[in-house]
C-alpha cells in the first residue's frame, strides 16, 4: 500500500537501523567491561604465583586485551566517519549517511530525525493513497466527460492543485522534472508554467522580481529534480538558520529536515548535512524567500523591491546570497533562454 522511494533503503528502515544502534552500543559498552574484568584473573594469578615471569606474561595479556577493548568501541564510530568523508566527495550517497548515523548515534538529535521524516513520509503516502482510492471512486460522468478522460489538473486520478493557488506540490511533477533536467525543452517549459504562478504570488506580495525567482528556482532544485523540491517544496534551498537566526519569517512554521546539500561554485564544491526548511508549497517557500530578500540586514537590498530589471535584481541581492559567480551566470542563462521576463506582470 505505502510506497517510499526505491534507491532509500536506509531512510525506508531507519528504525531497524536505530534498533541495530542501540544493541551496537550495548556491546561496544560491555565487551570492553567484560574484556577488563576478565584480565583481572591472570593478574590475580600472577600475584599469588609471585614470578616476575608471570607478572608480565599476565601485564601483556591486559594490554592486548585493553586494546581489543578499545577497538571494539570506536569501530562503529570509526565506520561512521568514514562513511561521512566519503559522502563529502560523493562516493556514497546520502542514503548510507542514515545508516551510519543511526548505527553510531542511535539516541542522537540526527537519527531522531531521520525517524521523524519517515513517520511524515508514510503519514503523506498513506493520505496519498486514501485521496486517490476516494478519487478512483468518484464517477466522471458529473464533468460530462467519457470516464477514462482526464483533467488538466488531475494526475493519475489524483486532484493536482491549479499553480499559484497557494497549494502547488513539486512533487507532483517528479516525471516532468526528471525530464527537464535531461534537458527536455517541452517538459521545462511546463516546470516553468508551474513556477510562474507560484512567482507573480510572491511578486505582488513582496516585490521580488519573478523572471529572476523562477531562475533561481530552477537552477537550486535542478528543474524541480532535487529531492529538497520534490519531497519537501524547498525549491531555493533555504536553511533553517538563515541570516544566523537574526531574521524572522513569516511564511514558515519552523518543519524542517536534515539533508546533505552542495555549497559554493565555481569549482569549489563542497558538502555538509544541513537542517533545512520544509513547506507546505511552492508558493510558501517562494513567499519565505521573497519576504526574505527585502527583508535581509534590516531592509539593505530594499532597492529590488518592485525593480523590473533582472540584472540589477542579480546583481543588487544575490552577492550577498551567494559568492558564486557562475551561479548569477547561470540565472541570467535561464532568463534569456526560455523568456522569462514575459512572467515580470505589473504589481
Amino acid at each position: 500500500m505505502i510506497q517510499l522511494l526505491d534507491a532509500m533503503i536506509c531512510q525506508n528502515t531507519v528504525k531497524g537501523w536505530r534498533v541495530v544502534g542501540l544493541l551496537v552500543t550495548i556491546i561496544k559498552i560491555l565487551v570492553p567491561v567484560i574484556i577488563i574484568v576478565t584480565s583481572i584473573v591472570p593478574i590475580f594469578n600472577s600475584f599469588l604465583k609471585g614470578t616476575a615471569e608471570e607478572t608480565i606474561k599476565s601485564w601483556k595479556q591486559v594490554g592486548r586485551k585493553i586494546a581489543a577493548g578499545v577497538i571494539v568501541f570506536l569501530i562503529p564510530s570509526l565506520i561512521s566517519a568514514l562513511v561521512k568523508l566519503m559522502a563529502n566527495v560523493e562516493l556514497v550517497n546520502d542514503d548510507a549517511l542514515i545508516c551510519s548515523t543511526c548505527l553510531s548515534s542511535p539516541g542522537g538529535r540526527e537519527c531522531q530525525a531521520f525517524v521523524n521524516n519517515l513517520d511524515r513520509m508514510l503519514e503523506e503516502e498513506k493520505k496519498r493513497f486514501e485521496g486517490e482510492k476516494l478519487s478512483g471512486e468518484t464517477k466522471t460522468s458529473e464533468m460530462g466527460e467519457a470516464e477514462s478522460s482526464e483533467s488538466p489538473n488531475t494526475k493519475n486520478g489524483s486532484k493536482v492543485a491549479v499553480p499559484g493557488s497557494g497549494n502547488t506540490q513539486a512533487g507532483d511533477y517528479r516525471d516532468i522534472a526528471n525530464a527537464a533536467y535531461e534537458g527536455d525543452r517541452a517538459a521545462r517549459q511546463q516546470i516553468i508554467d508551474v513556477l510562474a504562478p507560484a512567482a507573480q504570488v510572491a511578486w505582488k506580495r513582496d516585490g521580488y522580481l519573478p523572471s529572476v525567482l523562477i531562475a533561481q528556482a530552477i537552477m537550486e532544485s535542478g528543474w524541480l529534480k532535487s529531492q529538497l523540491a520534490y519531497d519537501y517544496n524547498n525549491v531555493m534551498s533555504m536553511n533553517t538558520d538563515l541570516n544566523n537566526s537574526l531574521w524572522t519569517s513569516i511564511d514558515w512554521d519552523g518543519t524542517s529536515t536534515k539533508i546533505r546539500v552542495v555549497h559554493g561554485g565555481d569549482g569549489n564544491n563542497h558538502y555538509t548535512y544541513d537542517e533545512m526548511r520544509v513547506y507546505k508549497s511552492v508558493e510558501e517557500c517562494f513567499l519565505d524567500y521573497s519576504h526574505f530578500a527585502t527583508t535581509y540586514k534590516n531592509g539593505k537590498y530594499a532597492g529590488i523591491i518592485g525593480n523590473k530589471d533582472p540584472n540589477y535584481v542579480i546583481e543588487a541581492f544575490m552577492p550577498g546570497y551567494t559568492e558564486s559567480v557562475s551561479a548569477r551566470d547561470q540565472v541570467r542563462k535561464i532568463i534569456s533562454d526560455y523568456d522569462l521576463t514575459k512572467y515580470d506582470i505589473d504589481r
